[in-house]
């Protein structure tokens, strides 16, 4: 069975940017979200706040590179690498395709409901989550 509100946890609601009003999102909004933070925390930044060295892997990184293939396809794995270090993701395939100046991130994930995706936009200053489905 597949649920767009698997229970799997609520957060405030941060995608691009922490909202004013702590919204509480839930569900794999939630989970969405923590992706999209994880793709734009350079790997490393959050070691002072525990046992969290591993985490993240800031995709912004590459605009501005020359995306050969071999280069899109390591950023894929990366990013694959990346969803699959959340605990509550079971499987993950990205494709990255640079589109005017951003990477479009799409994701096929499964989490304990089953399959979703989530597609994220991703340009030198934000990462917006475009879809959770």
């Amino acid at each position: 069975m597949t649920t767009t509100n698997a229970n799997i946890g609520a957060d405030i609601n941060c995608a691009s940017g922490l909202d004013p009003l702590f919204t509480l999102v839930s569900g794999r909004t939630a989970l969405g979200q923590a992706i999209a933070r994880r793709l734009q925390t350079p790997r490393g930044t959050l070691a002072w706040i525990g046992d969290t060295a591993d985490y993240g892997y800031d995709v912004r990184q590459h605009l501005g590179d020359d995306l050969t293939p071999r280069l899109v396809s390591m950023i894929a794995s990366r990013v694959e690498a990346e969803a699959l270090a959340d605990e509550r993701v079971r499987a993950a395939t990205a494709t990255v395709t640079l589109l005017a100046g951003a990477l479009r991130v799409a994701l096929q994930l499964a989490d304990a409901a089953g399959p979703f995706r989530l597609t994220l936009s991703i340009d030198a200053v934000t990462v917006t989550v475009l879809q959770v489905q």
